[in-house]
């Protein structure tokens, strides 16, 4: 309901620090799950902020990039996250690892489609919905969404939104 709340009030955002959200969702994870360990990594001086300043709804952006990282923590062999920010040109990128079963690319097309489930979900509670919520609230920040593997044979999924 929010979400539909918020396509028709696309004029009550915020400028949000992208790394100050990303450090709240980690506090929030980190006192539900103390196993849960976070690499948290920037390209910017924290003196340039602006290069990491976007426009957005804070609670809605707060949900997508929560769950991105709980997924993340969720399907890792070993709860270990890496988070890279970087800013270039106007966009803000935000990339989060982990190294857990890598989707395969019969999969990666169903995504954040309703209620798929990858062959690598462990067995973890869900509906197939937290993508599905996380694509769309990121869309309606104008930003975009992918999965990819690394070089090292890692999950990744990047986020890219335009600096305000």
């Amino acid at each position: 309901m929010e979400i539909s709340k918020k396509e028709n009030q696309l004029t009550d955002y915020d400028n949000i620090r992208i790394d100050e959200l990303v450090f709240e969702c980690i506090d929030e994870i980190s006192l539900l799950n103390s196993q849960a360990m976070f690499d948290f990594q920037i390209d910017q001086p924290i003196e340039q902020s602006e290069r990491l300043t976007i426009k957005g709804n804070s609670r809605m952006l707060k949900i997508a990039i929560g769950n991105l990282l709980k997924n993340a923590v969720t399907y890792s062999t070993s709860q270990s996250v890496k988070i890279e920010v970087a800013a270039k040109d106007n966009q803000v990128q935000l990339s989060i690892i982990n190294d857990g079963n890598t989707i395969s690319q019969d999969e990666v097309k169903h995504l954040f489609k309703h209620s798929f489930r990858g062959a690598n979900n462990n067995n973890a509670k869900g509906f197939g919905l937290g993508l599905i919520l996380t694509n769309r609230i990121i869309a309606l920040h104008e930003g975009t969404i992918k999965y990819k593997i690394t070089d090292q044979g890692m999950n990744c999924f990047s986020t890219q939104f335009h600096v305000s």
